[in-house]
């Protein structure tokens, strides 16, 4: 506990739904970590007793369990657990991630000393479904998000990695300062996009971010994680994030990038409707990329994919014809 406080330095949020397997390994590798000034705060969604008992089984102080009555979807849950922490840092584990045992202890050092400091975060490990490291995929990954350009030490102000680079993820290996993020300004509609949220928050208070190259974490890559990612809901999350962002002209030297992300995050929603089968709604969101005229190129390739098509054209043919444009696009 914090000497002059008696309050816990770090709050440990993870918010979960029905993974008591997989929440296990998240809570061990906190409770197992090299740091010991924290609460966990294990925040459930409706879930089954399973969720309760995985809690319970640990018999450890410094774990905190809370529960919602009805589902309040990832947003939901995340702001009501975050709004109940006690920690001046605090750290989001994601239910099906680890974290490596000295993860706070190299991380929360930093913020102690430097109170220009919003976030320190760090490089990850890639696992599979079964716990085992991806090395292939974890340098794929570090490249992919310029980490193996981004420099060791301080970044003021971070608004470039963090929102356009988005070489770290609130949700992935970082420590926040607590008084850095505004709780009351998240809005539900930020969804599983809520860590680039956060992000946002925490950039806009001039403070700067730390990065370390160890990798102090291991992101879990699997099946269900991928085909969540690629749901219409969470496209639609990603989209209301870029619209807030182009909204603000503090910002406006990033506001290109931010216009062909919404555009990118809109065709992909197409797409995964029509994966889904869900033509008439694939349709309708085809119509607003057409009239918000934010990719003119996008709208018109995506308006011959599925236009005059059968729903059964549209659920096969379409779907690979926007995927192809899509890849054309990025490529191009």
């Amino acid at each position: 506990m914090d000497a002059a406080s008696g309050m816990p330095l770090v709050s440990v949020v993870i918010c979960t739904y029905n993974r008591d397997a997989l929440l296990r390994g998240a809570i061990s590798s906190v409770i197992n970590g090299k740091y010991r000034n924290i609460e966990i705060i294990v925040s459930d969604n409706a879930d089954s007793a399973a969720t309760r008992a995985v809690v319970e089984s640990f018999q450890d102080s410094r774990l905190r369990y809370r529960a919602n009555s009805t589902n309040l979807g990832i947003a939901g849950n995340h702001r009501a657990a975050l709004r109940e922490m006690r920690g001046s840092l605090f750290g989001i584990l994601c239910d099906d991630d680890e974290w490596e045992p000295d993860l706070l202890a190299k991380l929360v050092p930093v913020l102690v000393r430097d109170e220009t400091l919003a976030v320190a975060f760090s490089d990850h490990y890639i696992i599979d479904g079964n716990g085992r490291i991806d090395l292939a995929s974890t340098e794929a990954s570090t490249r992919r998000w310029q980490r193996d350009t981004l420099g060791a030490g301080s970044h003021r102000p971070f608004h470039k990695i963090g929102l356009v680079q988005q070489s770290f993820s609130m949700a992935m290996g970082a420590v926040v300062r607590t008084a850095a993020i505004d709780f009351w300004d998240f809005p539900l509609e930020v969804g599983s996009a809520f860590d680039l949220w956060l992000t946002y928050l925490a950039a806009g208070t001039g403070l700067g971010a730390y990065y370390s190259p160890d990798r102090l974490a291991r992101y879990r890559s699997h099946s269900a994680s991928q085909t969540a990612a690629m749901s219409p809901e969470n496209l639609r999350a990603a989209q209301y994030v870029y619209s807030r962002l182009l909204d603000d002209l503090k910002l406006a030297e990033f506001h290109d990038c931010f216009r062909m992300r919404h555009s990118e995050m809109e065709a992909a929603e197409c797409v995964a409707l029509l994966r889904a089968g869900r033509i008439p709604e694939a349709r309708t969101r085809l119509r607003s990329v057409i009239l918000t005229r934010r990719n003119l190129k996008l709208a018109a390739a995506l308006l011959l994919a599925v236009g005059g098509a059968t729903p059964v054209r549209l659920a096969f043919v379409g779907y690979d014809h926007i995927s192809r444009t899509l890849r054309n696009l990025r490529n191009g």
